[in-house]
C-alpha cells in the first residue's frame, strides 16, 4: 500500500461508496426502486471503463447492462464495510474477461479498425477546422486500435492506469493482483504500445 493516489480517484471511491451504500442497504431490504441510485451513479464509470475495454459502444452499452444484472444478483454477496466501487469494478473486469473469451474480441481488433468501429463518434465536426478534427479523430481511434491488440491484463491495467487515473493500489484491489504485479502488467503494456504505434508508422 505504498502509494497514494495524486488525484484524489481513493477519495471518490469513498465518496461515491458514501452516497452509494445507503441504496445498497435499502436494496437488500426489498425496495428495487432504490437500486436506480445505484445505477444512475455508476453507469458513467461503468459505461467508460466498458467503451475503453470493449473498443466499440454498443458492445460497451450491453456490457454496462449485463453487469448490474449481475451486480443486482450478487448484491447480497457483498460486505457491508468493504468498498462498494472496487467491488463493482470486479464484477465488471470479470464480466468483460468472459467477453474476451466469448467473442474473442482480441481477434477481431484488425476488423474492428478496418471497419471503423472503435470510435464511432463525430465530434470532429465541431471543430472551427474540420481537417484538425479528423486527424484528431482519426488519432483517437488508432489508439483505441491499438489498446485492443494488447493482452487482456495489460490492457485493463493500462486502462485503469493511464485512462481512468486509478492509483497503483486501487488497481490492485479492483483485479485482485499483488501492486507489484500492477506496475509490471503497466509498464509492459506501455512497451507494447509504444511497439505498435512504431510499427503502424
Amino acid at each position: 500500500m505504498s502509494e497514494l493516489p495524486k488525484n484524489g480517484k481513493t477519495s471518490l471511491f469513498a465518496e461515491k461508496d458514501a452516497h452509494v451504500l445507503a441504496a445498497v442497504q435499502e436494496t437488500l431490504r426489498g425496495n428495487s426502486d432504490a437500486f436506480q441510485v445505484i445505477v444512475r451513479h455508476l453507469t458513467p464509470l461503468l459505461y467508460s471503463i466498458c467503451s475503453r475495454m470493449l473498443g466499440d459502444r454498443n458492445d460497451a452499452e450491453e456490457a454496462v447492462q449485463e453487469i448490474f444484472l449481475k451486480v443486482y444478483r450478487s448484491l447480497s454477496s457483498f460486505r457491508i464495510g468493504k468498498r462498494f466501487l472496487p467491488w463493482v469494478y470486479t464484477i465488471a473486469l470479470n464480466h468483460l474477461r468472459t467477453l474476451y473469451r466469448k467473442k474473442k474480441l482480441k481477434h477481431r481488433a484488425l476488423e474492428l479498425l478496418k471497419h471503423q468501429a472503435i470510435i464511432q463518434n463525430q465530434s470532429y465536426m465541431n471543430y472551427p477546422d474540420p481537417g484538425e478534427g479528423l486527424a484528431m479523430a482519426e488519432a483517437e481511434k488508432a489508439a483505441f486500435g491499438s489498446l485492443q491488440l494488447l493482452r487482456p491484463e495489460y490492457r485493463e491495467v493500462f486502462v485503469l492506469r493511464a485512462i481512468e487515473d486509478y492509483s497503483v493500489r486501487d488497481v490492485s484491489e479492483i483485479m485482485g493482483i499483488p501492486e507489484n504485479t500492477v506496475k509490471t502488467f503497466y509498464h509492459r503494456a506501455r512497451q507494447e504500445l509504444a511497439e505498435i504505434i512504431s510499427v503502424e508508422k
